[in-house]
């Protein structure tokens, strides 16, 4: 405190500061002091958003899944390390049969791949005609690509158009 003290003698600003600041600490003490509600803070903190992390909120949500008494903690450990077990054992499996689970996957994308195709086809045949569709197989995946990549651009063009319409009857309103 003694070099602030001997600054503010020797410096008229910073003394003339702390006496304008010495007054509005002097008039604050003056005001009546006032009690707010009961439940005022429950009211202000129902409107604020408090920000809560994303380990608090998880730690938090764990928190209230573990049970208080001792018994229940030992029947929850006991549950979670036989379904660690099951999972476990699940993946040594996987990690020992990966042909099998390799064969099983890519025959289940080759069977999804040839329904959706079958579908894309069979939609357009019916939308379009059966000529539009053999045109479409026969032009390949980029044909294909080619082609829906138009559609999408027709269904967002047509939407632009409906917006532009319904702003265009908003505004004459």
């Amino acid at each position: 405190m003694a070099p602030l003290r001997l600054h503010l003698e020797a410096c008229a600003e910073c003394r003339d500061a702390l006496d304008g600041l010495s007054r509005v600490v002097a008039q604050l003490e003056t005001l009546p002091h006032f009690r707010p509600a009961p439940l005022f803070a429950d009211r202000l903190m129902a409107r604020v958003e408090v920000y809560q992390p994303w380990h608090v909120a998880a730690r938090d949500f764990l928190g209230r899944l573990i049970p208080e008494s001792s018994a229940g903690r030992v029947v929850m450990g006991g549950l979670g390390a036989t379904a660690a077990a099951g999972v476990t054992a699940g993946l040594v499996w996987v990690g020992q049969r990966a042909d099998a689970v390799l064969f099983v996957g890519s025959y289940s994308l080759q069977r999804a791949r040839t329904g959706l195709a079958t579908s894309v086809i069979e939609a357009t045949s019916s939308l379009l005609g059966a000529g539009v569709a053999e045109s479409l197989q026969r032009g390949g995946p980029v044909v294909l690509a080619a082609a829906a990549g138009a559609a999408v651009l027709g269904v967002f063009g047509v939407a632009a158009a409906v917006k532009g319409i319904a702003t265009a009857n908003r505004r004459r309103d």
